[in-house]
């Protein structure tokens, strides 16, 4: 009869101990790096709101406009009035021309829900919406600051120029 190998208690103990003891230094690492992922989600997302309104006002020749959205969850989603736009987002394209300023049936391409406890704060100047123009330019400059729950220079700062181009301008904004 072969005599069967295993590992023994003490052999089994003393590995736990080491992957323990590894984990306990990788894991904050980890929390980092999925803040930091956090951060870059939620810029990307914007920067894509953002060319999606320019790029769809150019091609339908209509007037399209990203606005923060209190009501991204509602049947029908409107643009609200304030700077913050933690709370989500919409583009539309005023379709019928009626430049009411709020979205009606079937005009809202996107709507952005960011996702829950991820203590991320986006805020934009003194801007609840941009709107672009039919030749891709926006009503106006601002930036757009992202923020998470840590105090360091780890936020991200969007500038939106008067061409209606976007992009992150500083990855290490302090806020």
């Amino acid at each position: 009869m072969k005599k069967q190998r295993a590992f023994t208690l003490i052999e089994l103990m003393i590995t736990l101990g080491v992957a323990v003891i590894l984990f306990a230094f990788a894991a904050p690492a980890f929390q980092e790096l999925r803040k930091n992922n956090r951060l870059t989600a939620a810029a990307n997302e914007f920067l894509a709101s953002a060319n999606l309104a320019r790029s769809e006002a150019i091609k339908r020749g209509r007037v399209a406009t990203l606005c923060a959205s209190t009501t991204t969850m509602a049947a029908t989603p409107v643009c609200s009035n304030g700077n913050d736009w933690t709370v989500g987002w919409l583009v539309w394209v005023d379709l019928n021309g009626s430049g009411g300023g709020q979205p009606e049936a079937g005009e809202v391409l996107r709507v952005y829900t960011p996702e829950p406890n991820s203590n991320i704060t986006i805020t934009a100047g003194a801007q609840s919406a941009f709107i672009y123009s039919t030749t891709g330019t926006v009503n106006v400059v601002d930036d757009i600051f992202i923020c998470d729950d840590r105090a360091s220079e780890l936020g991200r700062r969007i500038q939106n120029n008067i061409t209606g181009r976007i992009g992150v301008i500083d990855k290490s904004y302090g806020c």
